[in-house]
This record gives structure tokens, sequence and C-alpha cells, in this order.
């Protein structure tokens, strides 16, 4: 029984050990396979044979065997050789930890993983970690095996790259080169980590501008490796992709081009086309297209590029800020903005978070974006990128580092474009005078370099220098780039533009049409420069007085401007927007008057669509009016919330900053907030890039086709007109359109217009009298040429510009002693625009009626300090306003309508900023409006004065007294909407709490609201921007979404008020429109005589359209009959004074007859005596 249970035994071991031998040839036989691919660099192909290397290795020897864990570490490898991290690191982690268990820390394969572990963080981009891996495995390694040894080599040459990569380049140096020399020394000139310390040593010589040493380490070892390992091993192809970047930045571009393409073929066959060499290989392409100005064949690489390297290594990774980057630099360059800035920031901001502040990737970022702010004239915001950028790379690099010296030229260009030409010379001279040392004077950066240094003198007048050095230039970028390259056209652009300047018109008119002809080919009809440099012909051609010429290119010029206009404006904030109309504004002007000269059909129809592509355009592009509207949208309302939590933290600094902080720093507060809020109003736009309302196309025709037969619109245009002379005066004109027609009607100067405006808001606010007289003037200057025209027609829709925002057109007089209010329905609208809007484009009003009345301002504290910089602002109590919202209440009451009522200490900030889209907002408060703040009088709506006590308060830190009544740090706020705003509780003793200022207004969400009514004072007065309206609380309503929105011209009288709104609701409540029921209304002031005079009816102005209430009703009027009790009390009163005044005289006669028959008496008496 032994014998038998021992050769059963015996025979088991054999067959083990037969089938260990079996395996263990299998393991050897894929560990060939394996090595066969893995020196080839086929890494794709190796990894099935690594994978089941690592299955038997576990089967025979067991899961922590040396042998198994080596297995493990090799698989590892591999996946990071494809960029397969994620998969790599926990089998790193596992068998780091296995080799700590069972060989020790410092057994050489515990190092080895170590090292991998570190160079895996490092490719992920996360070098804090992977700093401190391998700075413990170096510190190790040349304890245990020395200097010399080629493990301790491998750690010297992966610290000094992750030096490089994080821009130490003095530490990065240092650690390259020893490794460099000992591997010479001890391992040969051909070795592998001999080779692959060369390459990175040429690499930091790449990053340092070193380039005659970059070049000639990159060339050596390229060749050894060719030599060594084959065409087609990844580095091989990683020496060759180095040597084609660095011709690319030497400007070699056919060279670099050569050995691009030739490098991505061969990654893509051995690699696949996501592994990272691959995908930088391809980047690498796109950026010398770019730089050759091939953008159509860049734009695709570089969105294929960026999406690749997002899902392999994610959306931190330094790759993927560097795609970022690229792209962002592409649309910059291509002029399309609205989709570079959003990628930049996204650049900068990622690069700040996890490369630090100095790091040459947020150098760049920072110097990109400031570039683009440049281009776009944002020169304020511009400034500081590229001074911070400019101080960092000096610090960070050397002066004539490449780097410091793009910088230094580009702060030179801003500065010149900002007129400090003082400080733009030595900038530009002294980054001229590096680059020709540095590049020599052919290289593509010295030349533009150069051309900026000409556009410089070109800009200080300098004429004569300006020629020399474009002439230069162009030459010389012609023989280096060609005749169409990006670059050459701008040079060829500016000699024209010099030309023109200088009024060598033919010379100019020759280089403009070249220029064009070349730009359109090479970057498309629609490129910013090609469309700039239609206006720029076209001023030439008015120059010259070839007006139908100048007519023609400035029409293309005008139609493509819009068409990029749009985009701009529905991806930017509020203030970028401004700046883009800003800029047309000289050249919308030679338009227009080339128009009006020919004053035919056709340009009247023009002068029509300019109006309907410009004029309030900025209100319907609003990033506030477009998000309202998108509700439902998430993404977009948390965007809001932020913007609105900003907005209001803004007009709180500004309004009552903290008393502990510095003027200095406060408006460094004030600046960096500004700059947030710019941020998040244009990525609010951005994500309402689909927004149909604002995007809608409108033309002449379509608005025809949308006017009922009764309808008629009445569009003023305030403008500078520039006569054959070339003379200019600024003239009020009229637009007249029909379903059918257009019509023109010219006013002449508008200088005597604005000043009877004026007058009449004078005569109307002080005398107890009617203004008839006036009233009368101001409507045979305004009304009367256009009464021809609209006698027939049941609605105007009346556009106002500039001033005649601020005249109520209703009070004018006709020649029949009659309101224009009687005769006419005037419906005022922003803009012809507005009318192919519908309820649609509205949303749907979310609650009941809210009423906000009699706020509670409490008692100031008299004794205060003062702040001497101000003047002291006021609020009195409105005891007529609480009777108001009480009222409307009960009225809605009866109507079975709840309404949600905020009286005394509910009407409050905190309240009025919950209220989600009403179905109508009524508020009765004072208004401001800072900029014209007057002393308002007793019992009106406007605002008083305290002595000693400022209401409205910001500390400049000087010492001078001022007698403004406007905050100086206010008038000096560039967003006009922190100009004006409401009063509500607590606003005489915290302004933080108890003012909301138009702005904040501007950030509620209205949209739905049919009416939002300001029974208070001033809400229509603001800062008139000609062709973009009033910037005051209306505007701000209607930014908040607001269908149409009720509010007034001046100080309003209380009582008055009260009377006017009582009636207004009640045919508002009985379904009449709201134009329509505010009309009889003040018809019905007019008819019962108490309330006649026009100061208490004409300061209310409705803006918005009866067109968006399709379901309620258009009151009929009847005329008016004034109310013959007042009539008749007003005869009595004049008779009974007339008597007085009579039997006064006849008394005053019969006494003075007494005293003269006295006289005579005595006389008479003495001569007798």
């Amino acid at each position: 029984m032994r014998w038998e249970i021992f050769i059963l035994v015996f025979c088991l071991v054999l067959n083990i050990e037969a089938q260990n031998n079996t395996k263990i040839n299998e393991l050897q036989k894929t560990h060939n396979w394996y090595q066969q691919h893995y020196e080839k660099g086929a890494y794709a192909k190796a990894s099935p044979y690594a994978e089941k290397i690592y299955a038997l290795s576990k089967e025979i020897f067991g899961k922590s065997h040396p042998d198994t864990l080596t297995a493990l570490n090799n698989l590892a490898g591999l996946y990071c050789h494809q960029g397969k991290y994620n998969q790599a690191r926990p089998l790193l982690t596992k068998c780091l930890k296995l080799q700590r268990k069972n060989l020790g820390d410092s057994h050489p394969d515990t190092l080895q993983s170590l090292n991998n572990l570190g160079m895996l963080y490092y490719k992920q981009g996360k070098y804090d970690k992977a700093q401190s891996l391998l700075t413990k495995c170096l510190k190790l390694r040349r304890k245990n095996l020395g200097d010399s040894h080629p493990h301790t080599l491998v750690s010297l040459d992966s610290l000094g790259v992750l030096y490089e990569k994080q821009g130490k380049y003095h530490k990065a140096e240092t650690f390259l080169v020893t490794c460099f020399e000992l591997s010479q020394k001890h391992l040969g000139n051909s070795h592998q980590s001999t080779l692959l310390s060369l390459n990175n040593l040429g690499a930091l010589y790449y990053k340092q501008g070193k380039y005659h040493k970059a070049e000639t380490s990159y060339l050596q070892c390229w060749k050894l490796r060719k030599e060594t390992l084959g065409e087609a091993h990844p580095h091989t192809l990683a020496s060759l992709n180095n040597l084609g970047m660095l011709y690319e930045t030497q400007g070699k571009y056919s060279k670099a081009e050569h050995l691009y393409l030739r490098c991505l073929k061969l990654m893509q066959e051995t690699q696949g086309d996501s592994h990272p060499n691959t995908l930088t290989a391809l980047n690498n392409l796109g950026i010398l297209y770019k730089q050759q100005g091939r953008y159509d064949k860049a734009e695709p690489i570089y969105i294929r590029c960026l999406q690749l390297i997002k899902e392999t290594l994610g959306h931190s990774h330094p790759y993927t800020i560097k795609s970022l980057n690229n792209l962002g630099m592409l649309y910059d360059t291509q002029g399309r903005y609205d989709k570079a800035e959003p990628l930049l920031l996204q650049c900068l901001e990622l690069s700040q978070k996890t490369q630090g502040d100095a790091h040459p990737d947020t150098l760049t970022a920072l110097n990109n974006l400031g570039m683009l702010y440049k281009r776009q004239l944002r020169y304020n915001k511009a400034e500081p990128f590229l001074l911070k950028c400019l101080k960092r790379t000096r610090e960070k690099l050397k002066e004539t580092h490449p780097h410091t010296l793009s910088s230094m030229n580009n702060l030179g260009v801003l500065y010149r474009l900002q007129g400090k030409y003082d400080k733009a010379l030595p900038l530009l001279l002294k980054s001229l005078e590096f680059m020709q040392q540095k590049f020599g004077n052919t290289h593509p950066n010295t030349l533009l370099s150069l051309n900026d240094l000409g556009m410089l003198y070109h800009s200080k007048g300098k004429y004569d220098k300006a020629e020399a050095i474009y002439i230069r230039c162009l030459q010389l970028m012609k023989e280096a780039l060609g005749d169409s390259h990006p670059n050459t056209l701008q040079v060829l652009n500016n000699l024209a533009v010099l030309y023109k300047s200088s009024k060598r018109y033919n010379q100019a008119q020759s280089l403009f049409l070249k220029y064009i002809k070349l730009s359109k080919e090479k970057l498309g009809d629609s490129h910013p420069d090609v469309v700039g440099s239609l206006s720029n012909l076209g001023l030439l051609y008015y120059n010259q007085r070839k007006y139908e010429q100048a007519q023609n290119i400035l029409q293309k010029w005008f139609d493509k401007r819009n068409d990029s206009l749009h985009d701009l404006l529905l991806a930017t904030d509020k203030k970028t927007q401004s700046h883009y109309l800003k800029q047309d504004k000289y050249v919308n002007e030679v338009l227009l008057s080339l128009y009006l000269q020919k004053n035919d059909t056709a340009s009247l129809q023009k002068i029509v669509n300019y109006s309907l592509n410009r004029k309030g355009i900025l209100l319907h592009f609003s990033p506030d009016t477009l998000s309202h509207t998108q509700r439902k949208d998430k993404k977009i309302q948390q965007a809001f919330r932020k913007l609105q939590s900003e907005r209001s933290t803004l007009s709180q600094l500004i309004i009552n900053p903290p008393q502990n902080i510095s003027a200095q720093q406060l408006q460094t507060n004030i600046s960096t907030l500004r700059n947030e809020i710019e941020k998040k109003e244009g990525m609010v736009a951005r994500l309402n890039h689909n927004f149909r309302r604002a995007s809608r196309k409108i033309t002449v025709k379509s608005l025809q086709q949308k006017l009922k037969p009764q309808e008629i619109i009445i569009d003023f245009l305030v403008m500078q007109i520039k006569n054959l002379d070339n003379k200019k005066s600024r003239q009020l004109l009229a637009t007249i359109t029909t379903k059918s027609e257009v019509y023109l009607v010219r006013f002449g100067e508008f200088s005597t217009i604005k000043k009877s405006i004026q007058d009449y808001r004078k005569k109307i606010l002080n005398s107890e009298t009617k203004p008839n007289k006036i009233a009368k003037k101001i409507y045979k200057k305004i009304w009367q040429p256009l009464q021809k025209y609209c006698k027939n027609y049941q609605t105007i829709y009346v556009i106002p510009d500039g001033e005649l925002h601020l005249l109520p057109l209703q009070a004018m007089v006709d020649e029949n002693n009659r309101y224009v209010l009687e005769t006419h329905n005037i419906q005022m609208i922003t803009s012809a625009r507005y009318l192919s809007y519908t309820t649609d484009d509205y949303g749907v009003a979310m609650d009941n009626p809210t009423i906000f009345a009699s706020p509670n301002y409490k008692n100031p504290n008299t004794t205060q300090k003062r702040n001497p910089h101000f003047g002291d602002i006021y609020f009195s109590p409105l005891p007529g306003t609480k009777k108001e919202g009480l009222a409307l209440a009960e009225m809605l009451k009866t109507k079975q309508k709840t309404a949600v009522v905020y009286l005394e200490n509910e009407a409050n900030k905190k309240n009025l900023r919950k209220v989600i889209a009403p179905r109508f907002l009524h508020i009765a408060t004072h208004g401001f409006f800072l900029k014209t703040q007057s002393t308002a009088k007793n019992g009106s709506r406007g605002i008083g004065t305290l002595e000693k006590q400022p209401v409205i308060a910001l500390p400049n830190h000087k010492t001078q007294p001022s007698t403004s009544t406007t905050p100086t740090n206010l008038a000096k706020a560039e967003n006009p909407l922190l100009y004006c705003g409401l009063a509500l509780s607590d606003a005489n003793i915290d302004q933080l709490q108890g003012i909301v200022t138009a702005m904040e207004v501007s950030s509620l969400n209205l949209s739905g609201t049919e009416l939002v009514t300001l029974s208070a004072c001033n809400t229509s007065e603001g800062e008139v921007v000609s062709g973009d309206g009033v910037y005051s609380l209306r505007r701000a309503f209607q930014e908040a979404g607001a269908k149409v929105v009720l509010s007034s011209l001046w100080a309003a009288s209380d009582k008055a008020t009260l009377y006017l709104m009582k009636k207004f609701y009640h045919h508002y409540l009985n379904n009449a429109t709201p134009q329509s029921a505010l009309r009889i209304a003040q018809l019905e002031c007019i008819a019962e005589g108490r309330y006649a005079h026009p100061r208490y009816w004409a300061n209310f102005v409705m803006l918005g359209s009866d067109r968006l209430f399709p379901n309620r009703r258009v009151l009929k009027v009847i005329p008016v009959k004034r109310n013959p009790l007042h009539m008749y009390l007003w005869i009595f009163v004049m008779v009974v004074f007339a008597s007085i005044v009579v039997g006064w005289l006849i008394i005053l006669r019969k006494q003075k007859a007494q005293r003269e028959t006295l006289r005579r008496e005595r006389q008479q008496r003495r001569q007798r005596k």
C-alpha cells in the first residue's frame, strides 16, 4: 500500500513538473513575441502578450513573486506608452505595494516601480505627486546604486524633464546636463538612455530659446535613434517631431511641414490615432498650418486633436490646456472672437489652477487674452493682462527670451493704440533690436515687430519713417512668406492706410484693391480684416468725392458687418457689445449721409434698414433679456444667479463701500468685480447663442408685411450728417414706414429742438398755468411736419432718439388747442424690431399681481457724520402710495383676483429680489437719477434733502469738499444703470438694504410679466445715448423681461399720481390693453379738470406695444369735453377777481378826487388870507 501511494505521489510530481515546464516554455515564447513588438515600438501589438505574461507568471510563480511583479510593472509601463494612464496607475500602485512588502523600500525593483509611478503622474500633469516620488527615488538610488548607475541616471533625467515641464529651467538644466555627461561616460553615445537624455536636453534648450544648441541636440539624437532603433520607433519619431517644431519656430516652414507629415504618418501606423504622441504630432501640424495662414486646414486638425486629448488625458491635462489655447488662438486670428474668448479664458483658468501663475502655459494664456482684448478695442481690459505677462516673463525667463520679447512688443502695440507713444517707442525699439539679434532680419517675428514700429511712426504722423519701414517690411515678408500670407497682407493694408492718411489716394486705392482681392482668397469674405478693408476703401472713395462707389462699397461693408455683429453680440458682455457699436459710428455717419444725398426710395429703405439693425440693438441682445426667457435651462439660470449676486455686490460697493479699506483697495475690488460681471455676462450670452428672438433677421419688407393697414411707424434719428463739403452737423430725421411706402422728413439742426425740449420741461414743472405756447412751438417743429403722413392712421408707433426720449409727445398742442393725445394713438417702442415680437417671445407669467407701496424709509439719525463729497439725499414719506397700493389691491379683489402686497417694512429689497414673473408689478415709491438730481417739491415722489444727512455716500478718500450732488465715484462708474434706482424700506438708514439700483433691477426675472408700473419720479430719466435709448430704470425693467413699462419723466405729484393710477387700473383690470388704458386715463384727467395740467398726467409714458396683448381690448376714445363745472368756476373766479380790481380802482379814484378837492380848498383859503 505504501509503495502504491509513493508511486502515485511520484507520478503527480512528474506531471506537475511537466505542466510547469510546458507553461514556462509558453511563457518564454510569449515573452519573445512581446520583446519583438516592444522593441519596434508596436505597443498595441505587444499589449496582449504582456497581459498573458503577467497571467502566466501569477500561475507559475504566485502573485507576490519578483518575476510576477516585474511582469506587472512591464504591463503598466506598456499601458503608459499607449497613453492608457488610468489603466496603468492601479497596476503600478499594486506592484509598488507588494514590492515594498516583499523586497523592501530600497530594492532596485521597488525603486523602478517608484520611478515609473512618478513618471505616470508627470504624464497626467500631477506634478506635485510626481516630484515627491521622483525625488525620493533619486535619493535612494544614489544611496544604494551610486551616482553613475543607469537607474540613477534615469532618475536624474526624469526629474530634469519634470522641472522643465514646470518651467524651472535652471534646475532642469542642472539635472539634464549632469545626466547626459554621466550617460556618455558610462553608457556610450549610442545607448538609449544617453539619447533620451540628449533629446530632453534639446527640448530644454528649445524652451529657453537657445535654438542653435537645440538643433544640434535634436539632429544628433534623431540620427543615432534612427540607426539603432529604426525610423518608425516611437523614440525616433519623437526626435523627428521635435526637430520639425524647432524649424517651425525658426520660420523654416517647408522643412517643418515635411518632417511633421512624415512623423504623423509613421505614428498613426505604429501607435494609433489617439496615442498622445500622435496627438502631439497632429497638433503641431495644425500650429504650422495656422502660422502659414492655412486656416481651413488648421481648424479641423485642432478640433479633432482637442476632442481626442480630452478623451485620452482628461479635461485638465497640460496637453488639453495647450490644445484649448491653440484652437482659441486660431479663432482669434480668424476674427471669430465670440468663439475665441471662452476657450482662452478656460485655458487661463485651468493653467493657473493646475500649473501655477508663473508657468509658461499660464503666461502664454495671459498674453493671448490680452491680445484678444486689444483686437476687440477693449484696451483697458487688455493692459493688465499684458503688463502681468511681461512682468512674469522677465522674472521667469531672460530679457532676450522669445516669450519676453513677444510680451514686450505686444505691450508696446497696446500703448500705441492707447496713444501712449512715449511708453510704446522704447518697448518696440528694444524688442525689435533683440529679435534681430536672436532670429535675424527676415524671421517672421522680427518682421512683425518691424511692422509694429512702422505703425507707431504712422500714428505719430511721421509718414516718411513709417513708409520706409512698411516698404522694407513688405518686401522681406513677400520673400519669406509669400504675397498672400496674412502677415504680408497686414503690411500691405497698413501701407494703403498710410497713403490714404497722406492723401495719396491713387496709390492707396491700388493697394486697397489688391489687399481686398488677396485677403478674400486667403481669409474669406467675412473675415474682420476683409470687412474692415471695405470700410477703408469706401471712406477713400468718399474722400475722393466718388460718392456712388463709396456708397456701394460701404453698403457691402454694412451688410457683412451686420452678419458678424449679431453673432458677436450674442456671445459677449454688455461693455464689449457697446465697444463693437462704437467702432462703426463714423463709417455709419458717412454711409447715412450718402443715403441722404441720394434721397431716392432705395436709399430711404436702407436708412430704415440701418435703424432695424442698429437702433436700440443692445437692448435686444442684452444677456439679461436673453436669459430670462430660458427659465427651464438650469445651466443658464445657475450662471445667471451668480451674475445677479455679483451685480448686487457691485452696487453695494459703489453705493455704500466699507470704511475700513483704502481708496486703492476699493477701486481694485470694484475693478475685479466688474471683470467678473463682464465674464459672467459673456458666458450667459454664449449659453443663449441660439436664442431665436435676438438673432431673428428682419428686413424692411418683412417689417412692412407685419404692419396692419392702419398702422404707421415714425422712427426718429439723431445723427451727425456730412454734406458735400465734408462739414457735419447734428440733425434730426424721421423715417416713416407704412405697409407699402417709406418716407423721410428732415427737421434740421437738432440743437434748437433740444433747447425747446429743455425749455418745455422747465416750463411744465415750474409754471402753474398750462404751457400751451411752448407746447405749440414744439408741435410746429416736431409733429406738424409729420401730420400729413399720419392723419389717416389709427396707431402710430413712435421710436424716439436722443433727448426726444424725455419729451411727452402726447402733451404737444396743435393749432386747434388740442393735445396730440386727444387726436392720435401714439405708442412708444424702442425699435421697429420690437414689432416682430410675439407673446411667445416673452414667456408666461408665473405669479399673482405684485404690489410694493409706501416703504418705511425710516427717519435718519441726524447726528450721523456728514460726508462732504455728496449731496444729502433724503426720502420723505409718501402717504399717497399706501392708499394707492391698498386701492389697487381692493380693485383686484373685486375682480376675484389675489394680489401679493408688500407695504411699509415689507416693501423691501429682499422681497423685490424674490419676485418671479408676476402678472404685473406695481411699485409706488421714490425713484432717483443721480446725475441730474435736484431737490423735489414737497408732496412729490422726488428726492428731498436733509441737512447733514448723506443717504447715498461713497468716500473717495480725498480732502477737498465737493458741491456736487452726485457721488464722485458713481459719476465715474462705467455702467449708467448704477446712477438710478428705487428707494425701498430702510432707504434713509441703510443704503445697502434700502436702495436698489437699476443694475440690480435688470437681474430680476420678469419674463412673462405683462406690465411694470413705476409709480415714482424720474423712472424714465437716465443717460441718453443716441441710437441706444436711455439707460434708466425703465430700461432695466425691460431687460428684466417685462412686456411694457409705465414710468415717469419727472417728479410726480403724490395726489395726482394716486388719482391717475386709479383711473388707469380701472380700465386695465377691465381687460383694456395697457396703452389704451393709459390713454383713456390721461384723457379723463384732462376732461375732469382738477389734474388737467400736463404736469400731472403727461409725465407718465409707456414703452411697449398693444400688439403683445391680442386677448385684450382697445378702448374707444371719446372726444374730450372739458368739465364745465371747472370752467364755470374758473369764469366765476375771474369775474370776482375783476370786480374786486375794478372796485378797488374806483375807490382809489374817489380818494384821489377827494384829496384834490381838499387841496384846492386849502389853496383858496390861503389866497383869501
